[in-house]
């Protein structure tokens, strides 16, 4: 059994002279040359040499002589080696080359079998590893778009939180400025009759509302009235439950010329304006202040006037202590209303404060959660590329073993070509035989213990 083997031969050095250089100078070369980093002003731009055309010429000819003596080399190992396989084999029987052709292209099938399977697992586990890598980069861009929109939440609340002190301090200098007012009209007790009416358009109601007028040195009465009547028509009934004095009954009295001013929260109504108009709500209190007329002439016909039946107290600390009560009631309506508008805006920004800390909270936690998100698809990713290691090692292991098989096998069949012309019993086979089943069965133990522990890894 002899085969012959053909060669091609290699192929010669390029041979001829070099290529003559063109007339063109080195300077004229160097400008007409672009540099990449010539539009860029922060790198500094250094004047680079041409190249050499016979240099060139040089490196390219020792470049393919090298490639050609390596080829020439590997092919002169490669006969050599079929030489060697031919001289072991030369002069045994055919029963013994084909069993031994036989059991090794079997135990190269098995190899191609097993090598197939690991690339396989190989393969799966990068499709998984690659797959996990998506869902991280997945989680990394959400979590990234989740601290955006953090980050503009945050900008938002700082600027909420900012508005809302502004406000609060806006209206904390407004009450101080209304106390300081009170204190200043408290100070120069400006007479009731020269203020102004109230003027205020508020939703208008249909319902009868009740009304309280209070005298401090007569009585006090309650009155039911329409929101659409005029106050002339309270005023005019008040006015005629009053004691009046003697010379008056014989006097017409009109009802814009009234015996009193009216007052409610602190400002004087208009005879002609309607509830509504003036202001008033239900349950209100219309205070009522005798104005006592001194520009008429005395007259000795008419007998001297009787004296009113009133608890205004004669002695002067009493009389200003009564006016001060009454000033008090005033400013007091007025408090209250200033106070209960700021409890409204108080409950109001602790409504909001307290929202926006609830919003935050809430964010918090969606990051915790995406960070735990995060962490764990990056140790499932380390398990993996880990057990990928490990494979690649084992794969290499296997590599190892199968050149020492076939190292083995090669001194079984120079033993065997060696042996067959002093000794024709069939014992090298054996021998042969042998040490590849010993490497089969320690083959696969190392197999069923790695399987074993990849196994065990799994279930924990």
């Amino acid at each position: 059994m002899s085969a012959t083997t053909t060669t091609a031969p290699p192929k010669p050095p390029p041979t001829g002279p070099p290529p003559k250089p063109n007339g063109v100078t080195a300077q004229q070369r160097q400008q007409t040359r672009k540099n990449v980093n010539a539009g860029n002003p922060n790198v500094k731009v250094e004047p680079t040499a041409p190249p050499d055309p016979v240099t060139m010429y040089e490196s390219v000819r020792n470049r393919i002589a090298a490639l050609e003596e390596a080829e020439v080399t590997g092919e002169e190992e490669e006969r050599r080696h079929a030489e060697e396989a031919r001289a072991s084999v030369r002069g045994a029987p055919d029963s013994v080359i084909q069993t031994k052709y036989i059991e090794l292209f079997q135990e190269m099938k098995r190899l191609e079998r097993e090598h197939a399977k690991e690339r396989q697992k190989l393969t799966k586990d990068k499709d998984a590893a690659k797959t996990q890598y998506n869902k991280l980069s997945q989680a990394k861009t959400k979590v990234e778009s989740l601290a955006r929109e953090l980050q503009k939440e945050n900008r938002k609340l700082r600027e909420d939180t900012r508005g809302l002190t502004l406000s609060f301090e806006k209206a904390r200098d407004e009450i101080n400025q209304v106390k300081d007012e009170l204190v200043q009209r408290q100070l120069a007790r400006p007479p009731f009759f020269a203020r102004k009416p109230l003027q205020e358009n508020g939703a208008q109601q249909s319902a009868d509302i009740v009304v309280k007028v209070v005298c401090k040195f007569r009585a006090e009465l309650f009155f039911k009235i329409s929101r659409k009547t005029k106050l002339t028509r309270l005023f005019t009934a008040w006015e005629s439950r009053m004691e009046v004095s003697p010379e008056q009954h014989g006097k017409k009295q009109s009802s814009k010329s009234a015996n009193f001013i009216f007052t409610h929260a602190g400002r004087t109504v208009d005879w002609d304006q309607t509830p509504d108009e003036a202001g008033i709500e239900n349950n209100d209190v219309i205070m009522a202040v005798e104005l006592m007329d001194l520009t008429l002439a005395d007259s000795e016909e008419n007998p001297p006037n009787k004296l009113l039946l009133k608890k205004f107290p004669l002695e002067e600390d009493e009389a200003e202590r009564a006016v001060e009560e009454m000033y008090d009631a005033v400013v007091r309506e007025r408090l209250k209303d200033v106070l209960r508008r700021y409890e409204l805006r108080e409950k109001h920004f602790e409504a909001v404060v307290r929202s926006k800390e609830l919003e935050v909270l809430l964010a918090r936690a969606r990051v915790e959660e995406q960070k735990g998100c995060v962490e764990a698809a990056r140790r499932v990713a380390r398990a993996a590329e880990q057990q990928n290691a490990a494979l690649q090692a084992e794969l290499e292991d296997m590599q190892l073993q199968e050149a020492v098989v076939a190292g083995k096998i090669q001194q079984c069949l120079q033993a065997l070509g060696k042996s067959s012309l002093t000794d024709p019993s069939p014992a090298a086979a054996r021998i042969v035989r042998d040490v590849l089943r010993e490497h089969l069965e320690m083959r696969a133990r190392t197999i069923e213990q790695n399987a074993n522990q990849n196994s065990g890894d799994d279930a924990s």
